[in-house]
């Protein structure tokens, strides 16, 4: 099986402890004598994404499959992550147009509350990022919370699961 060396690039699978396959019809090679060596060699893969001006708008089209890829959904909370998304939005329209992130007071949080009903009647109508009506609750939480700070030890263990996180789903690939 010479003529293996002259082809450039082989996608390997079903890999075992002494054994693997190639995607790669071999039946018109010579007939295998002995034992060769494999080098494993990482291919570089494409990958494009929205800018991140487009992507604030409407972060679920960035990718094929949205944010996330599919491995093994499950349902629970879909469209929490819009919700989350336009109330965090909302914050920073807020300081933008009050010079301060709302504060846990009523009249600031239905100031916010008032800001993502605008921004979700505003997505529908450009077909982008949308929920079917905005969760008050959620959004008086996030606003809430709008001036708390993160402690380092929260920015310590944040990092120790992003690694674990980047383990699990694949090395040398960004995050979706």
């Amino acid at each position: 099986m010479t003529e293996l060396n002259d082809i450039p690039h082989i996608e390997i699978f079903d890999t075992r402890a002494y054994s693997f396959k190639l995607r790669l019809d071999t039946t018109n090679f010579a007939p295998y004598k002995r034992q060769g060596l494999v080098e494993d060699i990482k291919v570089p893969k494409a990958i494009s994404f929205h800018s991140f001006s487009e992507s604030r708008l409407n972060p679920a089209a960035s990718t094929p499959y949205g944010c996330l890829e599919p491995m093994d959904m499950n349902f629970f909370g879909m469209g929490r992550s819009e919700q989350l998304h336009m109330a965090i939005s909302a914050c920073h329209m807020f300081k933008n147009l009050e010079g301060r992130y709302p504060n846990d007071n009523e009249a600031d949080l239905a100031k916010v509350v008032e800001f993502t009903k605008a921004m979700n009647a505003q997505f529908k109508e450009a077909n982008q990022i949308n929920v079917e009506e905005v969760d008050e609750s959620i959004v008086k939480k996030v606003a809430a919370y709008s001036t708390c700070s993160i402690t380092s030890q929260a920015a310590m263990f944040g990092g120790f699961i992003a690694q674990e996180v980047v383990k699990f789903t694949g090395k040398y690939m960004p995050l979706k």
